[in-house]
């Protein structure tokens, strides 16, 4: 391990239906035995299952998700310096970041937020740097139908159409896109109907991150 070795970061973003949770563990599966795998689970999810009640006030809601993912961030990064972990062996997952943000409120209301919080675009990227994003992409964006029927047999509460799911499929890749100079890459792995065929795409795009 060199001085400068840092942790490969791989965030993976989407819109409805990406499959960003099942990938962050298949992530951890394929990889921990060669590696310390760190998922940072999606913040959002946590806090809906813990009452948090988005449609009260989607600008409150969005203000606790980016106040504890900032949490959650700091405490991962920490945690792995403190431990003398070898740096080119860890690998720290995000499951969405403060990014996906932007895409939920209005830039005015985006901009507010940040100024109540004493925070900066700065500070909700601290610890993104040199990340590689993978947008997993919704069914929604080229499979609309097939998305609709997911959807109906679904158990989870929020359930947008095929239209609202891919406009915020385009909205969250946009919004990566904005702070492009601080990643490394920004990689779209096409939605598929076989689940397994985007495990494969997904396992070879990040073997070709880590160079195995």
């Amino acid at each position: 391990m060199t001085s400068d070795s840092k942790p490969y970061k791989i965030i993976l973003s989407s819109g409805p239906r990406g499959g960003k949770s099942v990938i962050a563990k298949k992530i951890n599966e394929w990889f921990s035995k060669e590696y310390s795998v760190h998922i940072i689970a999606e913040t959002a999810r946590e806090l809906f299952d813990g009452g948090l009640i988005y449609s009260d006030s989607p600008y409150k809601a969005q203000r606790a998700i980016i106040h504890r993912q900032l949490e959650k961030e700091r405490e991962v990064f920490e945690k792995i310096s403190a431990s003398g972990q070898d740096l080119s062996k860890t690998i720290v997952v995000f499951d969405r970041t403060c990014i996906d943000a932007i895409t939920f409120i209005s830039d005015d209301e985006f901009s507010m937020l940040l100024k109540e919080e004493n925070l900066s675009s700065d500070d909700i990227a601290a610890y993104l740097h040199g990340a590689y994003v993978l947008h997993l992409q919704s069914l929604a964006v080229t499979l609309p139908d097939f998305y609709e029927k997911k959807n109906h047999a679904s158990s989870v509460i929020r359930r947008e159409s095929a239209d609202e799911a891919a406009a915020s499929d385009k909205n969250i890749y946009a919004a990566y896109e904005k702070y492009m100079n601080i990643f490394q890459k920004h990689v779209v792995i096409e939605a598929t109907k076989n689940v397994e065929d985007k495990f494969i795409t997904v396992k070879k795009e990040i073997e070709k991150i880590l160079n195995i």
